[in-house]
């Protein structure tokens, strides 16, 4: 239905003293008289060119008003209905503008309540509330600048967890860069939607530090494999996953969306084809007969030879996030030490091994679903790592 009225915003009409100036709106109409609508709107600064405020928020707001003056005069013309200068304030008051600006009820909407967020995701976001919420309480998102983030970095490096009864420990850089990159994310939703001019970490360099990527040898992956036979039987499915990734390399997140669908009968044996990574959009093939000894093939050949003929998924499905505990009570059972075991420690492991028997850094690229050099170079220098540790052992008779 086409707008039954013209609106026009007015500035400062009674030439106040005051630095803050007020807005009205001309909301012009053929049966309405006394028209100037107060909407609670006041501004610095007029762009008389434009005829709107120079500042973001303050625009912003005013078109907000407008915009819900406008729906609220369709509503009323659409039912028969009679409005008139009194009832559309009586109306915007009920609306509260300025609560699009407070970033917590933002965060909430735009970020959190996206449905298609992981779990896990969702939960390392939410740890960036509960920090700006100790060190901000009320935060708006016009005062997030990069002086707040910096003053918020700072407040970050001061603070300290428990980490025993006994011992309070720092918060790691890593962690600290995290909550930086969901804040950046956010505010980068805010500058699209037009309600902020400037992401201020776009001139603020990160934190982060490189930390040693783990990996498990060959000779570690016999005692997992070995592992199978002998541990609890409900650890047993999970220890299969685990080993299938470090065989595949594909994430936690694809391996939960893995279904029988996915995989081909070649003449050689199975293969894997992802036309879409769950986390990037980029497409994999995987010949399992020919990876590792056909080791991944293995691991799955009896659920893709059942006789169950449905798509079903090859793993069961599990958000849980006590995995990586099992994963740790795993390798408590499997004696291995100096490990860092958790899910992705299975990707690290193809990658290194894969980039250990190629020495290739794009067959690293092109089975792992990688579109950065830079990043498969990564596992090329740790396989090349691992061969310098090795060659004492080649030099021995030299002694």
């Amino acid at each position: 239905m086409e707008s039954p009225v013209n609106i026009t915003p007015v500035f400062d009409r009674h030439k106040t003293k005051k630095s803050l100036k007020p807005i009205e709106l001309n909301v012009y109409k053929k049966s309405m008289i006394r028209n100037y609508i107060r909407c609670g709107l006041s501004t610095l600064v007029w762009d008389e060119k434009k005829n709107r405020p120079k500042d973001i928020r303050d625009g912003f707001l005013m078109d907000e008003a407008i915009k819900e003056i406008t729906e609220y005069c369709v509503h009323m013309e659409s039912q028969n209905q009679k409005y008139d200068k009194k009832s559309i304030e009586a109306f915007l008051k009920t609306k509260r503008l300025t609560d699009i600006f407070n970033f917590y009820d933002f965060y909430q909407k735009r970020v959190l309540d996206n449905l298609a967020l992981e779990d896990s995701t969702r939960h390392n976001k939410k740890n960036l509330l509960k920090w700006l919420k100790v060190f901000a309480p009320g935060l708006n998102l016009y005062e997030i600048d990069y002086a707040f983030v910096s003053k918020f970095r700072s407040f970050l490096f001061e603070q300290k967890i428990q980490k025993s009864k006994e011992v309070k420990a720092p918060l790691r850089k890593n962690y600290i860069d995290s909550l930086e990159k969901h804040l950046k994310a956010a505010l980068n939703i805010a500058r699209k939607e037009g309600l902020i001019e400037k992401n201020p970490y776009e001139n603020l360099k990160r934190v982060s530090e490189r930390t040693k990527k783990d990996y498990l040898s060959r000779a570690e992956l016999d005692i997992l494999e070995r592992l199978i036979d002998t541990i609890e039987p409900h650890y047993v499915p999970h220890l299969k996953k685990f080993l299938f990734g470090c065989y595949t390399g594909l994430r936690i997140s694809d391996l939960r969306q893995l279904r029988k669908s996915h995989f081909r009968k070649e003449e050689e044996g199975w293969s894997i084809y992802l036309h879409r990574m769950y986390k990037v959009d980029k497409e994999v093939y995987l010949p399992l007969y020919s990876l590792f000894g056909g080791r991944a093939e293995k691991l799955v050949l009896e659920a893709l030879e059942s006789e169950d003929k449905t798509d079903s998924l090859v793993f069961d499905y599990s958000s849980d996030p006590n995995y990586n505990r099992i994963l740790k009570s795993i390798q408590a059972k499997s004696g291995i030490e100096g490990k860092h075991f958790v899910s992705h420690l299975a990707r690290h492991t193809f990658g290194t091994n894969l980039a250990k028997e190629t020495g290739n850094v794009f067959t690293v690229m092109r089975f792992m679903g990688i579109n950065k050099t830079e990043t498969a170079q990564i596992y090329i220098n740790m396989a090349q790592g691992s061969n310098v540790d090795s060659l004492k052992d080649s030099f021995k008779e030299w002694v």
